[in-house]
């Protein structure tokens, strides 16, 4: 029978400390305009699968307009018409992505839970972003 000095005894090794989980950055519009007035922002919509819906959203002073889905996240924007929007969510049509009106039809389960957002450019290429609407798909079976 061995007998161990104190000195011997070999200590535990410690768990590490897990890192804690980066927050997702959120998306980044840009510098933010302070001459665009928004009027109407898009409201919450209750959408049917594989069904139609639109979005509205109305400004002043702005230059150019644009729509887009945003991750549940807030991480990552998806242009209504980035060639990408079609891998991600197949079967999605998407029209008016550059006006008030925005029409989207044949919407996945996937799109669930993503939010749209209109955003607009100044003359001088500053951004503001509409309220962040999400999508809810219901059930209607």
């Amino acid at each position: 029978m061995r007998i161990f000095h104190k000195a011997e005894i070999p200590e535990p090794t410690p768990e590490p400390t897990p890192e804690p989980s980066p927050e997702p950055v959120k998306v980044d519009w840009g510098e933010r305009s302070n001459k665009i007035v928004i009027v109407q922002q898009p409201q919450q919509e209750n959408v049917k699968l594989h069904g139609y819906t639109q979005f509205v959203s109305i400004a002043e002073n702005m230059k150019k307009t644009k729509w887009y889905f945003l991750s549940p996240q807030q991480d990552r924007a998806i242009a209504w018409d980035d060639e990408t929007l079609q891998e991600q969510f197949p079967g999605l049509e998407c029209t008016g992505g550059n006006w008030r009106t925005f029409e989207i039809w044949g919407i996945p389960e996937e799109l669930g839970g993503w939010y749209v957002v209109c955003v607009y450019k100044d003359e001088d290429g500053k951004a503001l972003p509409t309220d962040y609407v999400m999508i809810t798909i219901r059930d209607d079976s």
